[in-house]
């Protein structure tokens, strides 16, 4: 660890040939923050999923990790199992950062929206009857042209 930062150091030696003297490159490879993160990953905990979780562990036989010897090998099968039915039950879920600024935006609008891009492209790609797109063409609502 380098001032507050983790780092991975590769570092190799080169024998030129021309003293006794080596060569040496390295490699310093810096996991540095990122600063415009456009996402998120989080877990969601509702009543139901945390429900789930606990019938997952009472249903376990625990019996095994009991009887074990070691007790490094037995605490390692219980994490094994703990995290199993923990990452199961509580996915991590990717969430966009991104903020929607445009509150006058209502999902009417939205809905709308994408009817208007499907229209547009089905008329596009010729897949309109003509009855439709006469329906384009005279409703003053719908202009896609």
């Amino acid at each position: 660890m380098i001032t507050g930062l983790y780092c991975n150091v590769q570092t190799v030696n080169y024998d030129l040939g021309y003293s006794d003297h080596f060569a040496q490159l390295s490699s310093i490879m810096v996991d540095t923050p990122v600063i415009n993160r456009k996402f998120t990953m989080k877990r969601q905990f509702s009543e139901n999923a945390i429900n789930e979780f606990l019938n997952y562990l009472q249903i376990e036989p625990w019996d095994h990790i009991l009887a074990m010897d070691d007790v490094n090998d037995s605490f390692n099968t219980f994490m094994n199992t703990f995290l199993y039915y923990f990452n199961i039950t509580f996915p991590l879920k990717i969430l966009s950062l991104n903020k929607n600024n445009n509150k006058w935006i209502t999902k009417g609008l939205l809905v709308s929206k994408s009817k208007l891009r499907l229209l547009r492209g089905l008329k596009r790609t010729e897949q309109l009857s003509n009855n439709s797109k006469n329906y384009i063409k005279t409703n003053p609502f719908i202009d896609i042209y």
